[in-house]
């Protein structure tokens, strides 16, 4: 691939970042919410909604002589909500008039993302082949994380083929 901008996770990112807002923009620090990776262990409580993508896999044939690759990456994003601790200091938000915390904020935001991606299917498939055959392989509640009680998860994998020529 060659550059970083068609790295299949920072297409991902692009076309969340066009489409799926930030409901804690106000109180964050930084202007994005959606990054590449798993979030740091020690980020605090303004710092969450988050969206993470991470590649899960890839795998790559020649299908052309002279060099054409069909490469289908499989990618993993992650929803990741403040909920605090039974329920004591959870993130309550307030979109489109409507208060959002917890499991009820995690659904909402996970929803977007699903909505952003099958909305951008059609900029999927433009002249440049950047992503084709796009599918949706799980969306999965994963409950409270592991590592820090306070944090609600859902992951979300997807999958696509990309061309590129020699």
């Amino acid at each position: 691939m060659a550059n970083n901008e068609e790295e299949p996770q920072n297409q991902l990112i692009t076309v969340l970042r066009a489409n799926v807002a930030d409901p804690n923009s106000a109180n964050r620090i930084g202007s994005n919410f959606i990054f590449n990776g798993l979030p740091r262990q020690d980020l605090k409580k303004n710092s969450y909604p988050r969206i993470s993508v991470v590649m899960v896999t890839e795998t790559a044939e020649i299908i052309e002589f002279g060099g054409t690759m069909q490469y289908s990456p499989q990618l993993q994003i992650d929803v990741w909500v403040w909920a605090g601790i039974d329920g004591q200091d959870s993130m309550k938000l307030t979109i489109s008039e409507k208060v959002y915390e917890g499991k009820k904020l995690l659904d909402y935001l996970a929803r977007a993302v699903k909505n952003a991606l099958d909305d951008s299917k059609s900029d999927f498939y433009d002249d440049t082949n950047i992503m084709w055959n796009y599918v949706q392989l799980a969306s999965v509640d994963m409950g409270q994380d592991p590592d820090k009680k306070q944090i609600l998860r859902h992951r979300i994998e997807v999958g696509y083929d990309m061309f590129r020529g020699a």
